[in-house]
């Protein structure tokens, strides 16, 4: 059967507006104004990408760009964008440049860590997300422990299983409630043959989130391992009730040919 462990996406848009830095001298009019543009600019793009016109968004974007290349709040955005649109090379660059004008500026090393998995570059992205984490403990809307997340599952995609449990492991103690960190978890120890160290984080996921089809079915791959058959195929054919109410034909097809073999 076909498994996976899961990684969040790129983080939405920031929509807070550089200010001006109050100083003691007068700051020229065309500077000002210039600066005033700039944020008009960037202020007309996130409307229009709120509204789905992520076309007109980038355009704004590059604009807010134009008149003031170290705006690095719109880079970002932008990046958000064009990774939306699914340019990723173009919104990496924009992660970079926003990174280029702040170094320790956390979710441009998320989201372009993301983008960096999505292309190939799995060691990009895990020193990204090392930097994201580095960058900003402060993070208080749950982004932390999806950057513990994702690290995680690259590391697990890259055979480093050990580390990927020690990244869900610190996704939990940050938010005990997050059922994607349990499913990665027993994911991982069910990659290092740990069926039984595998069963109670599924079985957590399953309670945070009880529609989900593949944690079903991974417990049941993990009690097979267990020699459990009357368990894993109580688990499989829930995983493949929800996955024909959810309309998933083709995971519900490999769980139903599974079934026949065990």
């Amino acid at each position: 059967m076909n498994l996976f462990q899961r990684s969040i996406a790129v983080l939405s848009l920031t929509t807070v507006l550089v200010s001006l830095t109050p100083t003691l001298y007068a700051i020229p009019s065309q500077i000002l104004i210039a600066q005033t543009s700039a944020n008009d600019f960037h202020r007309q793009g996130v409307e229009k990408a709120k509204q789905g016109n992520l076309q007109g968004a980038v355009a704004d974007f590059s604009q807010a760009i134009q008149v003031n290349p170290k705006f690095g709040l719109a880079y970002y955005n932008r990046g958000v964008i064009r990774s939306s649109l699914g340019d990723k090379q173009g919104a990496a660059q924009d992660y970079t440049q926003a990174i280029n004008l702040d170094a320790n500026y956390a979710a441009a090393y998320y989201n372009r860590g993301v983008v960096r998995k999505a292309l190939g570059d799995q060691q990009g992205a895990i020193q990204d997300y090392t930097q994201a984490i580095r960058a900003n403990q402060q993070w208080v809307d749950g982004s932390l422990a999806k950057t513990y997340n994702n690290r995680g599952s690259v590391r697990l995609e890259m055979g480093d299983a050990q580390g990927a449990i020690a990244d869900f492991t610190q996704a939990l103690r940050l938010d005990t409630q997050y059922a994607n960190a349990y499913y990665n978890r027993g994911f991982a120890q069910l990659k290092l043959g740990n069926s039984q160290a595998s069963i109670p984080d599924l079985t957590q996921a399953i309670r945070l989130n009880p529609t989900d089809g593949d944690a079903y079915k991974l417990r049941g791959v993990a009690r097979l391992g267990l020699k459990d058959k009357t368990g894993a195929i109580q688990d499989l054919q829930q995983a493949a009730k929800l996955y024909q109410q959810q309309g998933n034909t083709a995971a519900y097809n490999q769980i139903i040919q599974g079934l026949s073999k065990i």
